[in-house]
Parts: structure tokens; sequence; C-alpha cells
């Protein structure tokens, strides 16, 4: 199930238990394969361990798929979605934002 949490203490020489990190996750009826299993318990664990693994030297942290669409999902609900400001004035024209009765 990818990287365990001990693959993080590594001394970064070759051979290490850090050497080529790297996961493919694939979820079928996870609850069906596993039974027994905490499966929710067990992907925190697996993508907790991705996110503390470090970065290549100068490198991006680690992350995983749907990371940035999450994070940008969470500061569109806090912050609104920006807009053109050409956008901004058509759609005010049209009466969809700012107006009296207007959607929001």
């Amino acid at each position: 199930m990818g990287p365990a949490p001990a693959a993080l203490e590594g001394d970064g020489r070759a051979r290490g238990t850090d050497d080529d990190i790297g996961f493919f996750l694939l979820a079928i009826a996870p609850e069906v394969l596993r039974p027994d299993a905490d499966v929710a318990a067990a992907t925190r664990s697996l993508f907790g361990t991705l996110v503390d693994c470090p970065s290549a030297p100068g490198g991006e942290p680690v992350r995983y798929p749907g990371w940035r669409e999450a994070e940008l999902a969470a500061e569109r609900r806090r912050h609104g979605i920006p807009l053109p400001p050409h956008l901004h004035a058509e759609l005010t024209a049209l009466g969809l934002l700012g107006g009296p009765g207007s959607p929001r």
C-alpha cells in the first residue's frame, strides 16, 4: 500500500529504505478486499507518509494527485472565485452578479 512510515527513516544513501519511494494506488471496493481492515486509517497513513517524504533538493513538496485541487477548492470557498474584470462586468450587465435579487 505504498511507502511505509519507516521509509522516511533512511539516510539518503544508496540501498537504504528511502530508495525509490513511489506509489500507485488503486482502490476497488477496499472493504471487500480487506474486510477486517480500517481502510480509512490505512489511507490516512499512506497519504500522510507521502506528504512527509522529503522533496528533491530544490524541489517542490511531495504531494499526491488531487492535492492542489483540494487546496484550490478550499481557497475558493473561503475567498470566492476570482473573475477577470471584463467577465465580471459582463456578468453584472446580464444581472448575474451584484444586483438586487440576482443569484450570488
